[in-house]
């Protein structure tokens, strides 16, 4: 039974990857309406995240399952709901000049760094210093940013004239 309640908290875990997901689709979608729903599943993902490690440790993970490490899901999920899908949403909404998007590699290599950093979190799983928090710098230019200027969806092929 233990055993199974330690396999339901990194289910519960790896929600957070569904919810990534759901991201990556709404984002390539486009569109404000599919960019909103992408911020509410960031919101879902923080949601899940700021509770899982106690769950985790309330389960005693570590101990049932030796053989499988839930931090190392846990910070792949956290790659790509802190940073990589945020990153993508601000290229994907025009939120930066075109001349200055390739800028989004920066924030993506840095976080990459952070994330492989050893020592980047204390025993029990809380950071060390500023985590990449991405998402909280994507909402805000979204916010406000005039909507004007966002990229809000790809032209169809159909919508396009012929060249």
């Amino acid at each position: 039974m233990k055993k199974a309640f330690a396999w339901l908290v990194h289910l519960y875990t790896a929600m957070g990857l569904v919810a990534a997901a759901g991201m990556a689709v709404l984002i390539v979608r486009g569109g404000d309406a599919s960019f909103r729903s992408a911020f509410f599943l960031m919101m879902v993902a923080t949601a899940i995240d700021a509770t899982d490690g106690w769950l985790a440790r309330k389960a005693r993970v570590k101990e049932m399952l030796p053989g499988f490490d839930g931090r190392a899901l846990d910070d792949l999920i956290d790659f790509h709901t802190y940073t990589s899908l945020p990153l993508l949403l601000l290229w994907r909404a025009d939120m930066l000049p075109g001349a200055l998007a390739w800028l989004l590699i920066l924030p993506l290599l840095s976080s990459a760094y952070f994330y492989s950093q050893v020592d980047a979190k204390t025993p029990d799983g809380f950071f060390l210093g500023f985590p990449s928090c991405w998402n909280i710098v994507a909402f805000y230019l979204y916010v406000l940013h005039p909507s004007s200027r966002r990229r809000t969806s790809t032209p169809r092929a159909e919508d396009r004239s012929p060249g």
